[in-house]
Order: structure tokens, then C-alpha cells, then sequence
């Protein structure tokens, strides 16, 4: 944990996209993970499984601390000692951006995917 603290002041751009993943991951909007746990819950609600819904929302909360807790660490603390940053490949970056926008992509619209999800369903189930 402490390899990230000051990391916002080191690399923004890593931190922005560090923070872009977590965000999603805890299901935040508007990022492709807050779709993903509303699908999944909405479904887990649709076929009466109540108590694994609270279970899985609980388990949500309590993993939100730890994400939170990653972010809150790269943009508020200072780094105690002075860790050299290692350049990042230019593949590597580009496949992170590309990685982010498509987070971001899917949580303001993410209706494309799964009208398409939907039919390729459908199409299997004929």
C-alpha cells in the first residue's frame, strides 16, 4: 500500500486510471461495473433470491472501504520515501486508456452491449 501513496503526484495519469478502475469495481457510476452489479442483483432479485441480494450488496459495501481506501491513499498521502516511477511501454499505456475509455464507455451507455448480449442469447436458444 505504501508503493501507492503521492502517486497522484508522480503519474495523474496512472492515478486517473487506477481510480476509473476501482471506481468501477466498487459500481460506481457512470462506470461499466455499476451496470454489472445492477444487472446481476436485478436478476438475482427477478428469481427471488433475496437473501443472496442483501449478501452481495453487504459484500459490496465492505469491499468499497478497501478500493476506497487504495484511492483515497494515492491522492491524499505523501509517499515516505522516494520510489522512482518506471516509465510505462507505450502498448501498456495505450492498452490502459483504451481499457479506461471502455469502462467509461459502458457505464454511460451500455444499452448497445446488452441489446446485443440479448440477441446473441436469443440466437442461441433457437
Amino acid at each position: 500500500m505504501d508503493h501507492y501513496a503521492g502517486l497522484s503526484k508522480r503519474s495523474p495519469w496512472l492515478a486517473a486510471m487506477l481510480s476509473i478502475f476501482m471506481l468501477s469495481l466498487i459500481g460506481i457510476p457512470p462506470t461499466a461495473g455499476f451496470f454489472a452489479k445492477y444487472y446481476v442483483f436485478n436478476a438475482a432479485l427477478q428469481a427471488n433470491l433475496v437473501g443472496l441480494t442483501v449478501i452481495g450488496v453487504i459484500n459490496s459495501a465492505i469491499a468499497a472501504y478497501y478500493y476506497l481506501r487504495i484511492i483515497v491513499v494515492m491522492y491524499m498521502r505523501e509517499s515516505e520515501k522516494d520510489l522512482p516511477l518506471l516509465p510505462v511501454p507505450t502498448s501498456l499505456g495505450v492498452a490502459v486508456v483504451l481499457s479506461a475509455v471502455a469502462t467509461l464507455y459502458l457505464g454511460i451507455w451500455p444499452q448497445r452491449v446488452v441489446d446485443y448480449a440479448l440477441r446473441s442469447a436469443q440466437d442461441l436458444l433457437r
